[in-house]
């Protein structure tokens, strides 16, 4: 017949259990831990890879520009620009696969000149009217029929709502150029091109505010 264990026996199991069972929530408690963290390395790992992913995306389409806009000025028989457009002005255009316009990416653009009469900051917004386009923008000084005048003063893919394309910049008075890109090769659509100055838009939001 087995031996009743003691008091103290007892009291020393129920111990080593209980330690065995913390022991067990605290194995469980890191290995979640450290599989959440693992996770949350995984998705900014993906993040970083995809914003420097568009970064150089960016800096492709950069340079695809300048060299489309240093052909344009060589030859005489390129394409005229769609048209001009001055600080408070609205207009519409359409990117067709017609178009002989491309940049060496494959993708489609437009060329506006761009008229400021005084110094101002502006904002130029590219709003797409379809959903397969992903506006892309950027603003040129120089002249185009020289070459190596022709600089980029800014660009931008998606910093409007959605996807659609917005700049916000300090201009002296000038012409400048505006190419309306877009993101992908061959992609077609209509979209709204906006010149505005910055403090007039101010002024009217402050007139009209949007409703809460």
């Amino acid at each position: 017949m087995p031996q009743s264990q003691s008091p103290v026996a007892r009291v020393v199991v129920a111990a080593i259990a209980t330690l065995a069972a913390l022991l067990t929530i605290i194995a469980l408690a890191w290995r979640g831990a450290w599989e959440f963290a693992f996770e949350l390395t995984d998705i900014e790992e993906r993040v970083v890879t995809q914003i420097q992913d568009r970064l150089a995306r960016l800096e492709e389409k950069v340079e695809d520009v300048k060299e489309e806009e240093r052909a344009a000025a060589e030859d005489p028989s390129s394409p005229d620009t769609e048209g001009g457009i001055a600080v408070g002005d609205t207009v519409r255009g359409n990117l067709t696969l017609g178009d002989d316009q491309r940049l060496v990416d494959g993708s489609l653009f437009d060329d506006w000149n761009l008229i400021v009469d005084s110094s101002d900051t502006v904002i130029i917004e590219m709003v797409s009217e379809d959903d397969d386009l992903d506006p892309f923008i950027f603003l040129w000084t120089g002249n185009r029929q020289t070459p190596d005048s022709m600089v980029v003063i800014d660009a931008n893919d998606d910093g409007g709502e959605d996807l659609n394309a917005r700049l916000e910049i300090a201009l002296e008075s000038g012409h400048y150029w505006i190419t309306a890109n877009t993101y992908g090769m061959n992609t077609t659509g209509s979209y709204t091109l906006m010149v505005t100055s910055a403090a007039q838009r101010r002024a009217d939001l402050e007139d009209y505010p949007e409703n809460p």
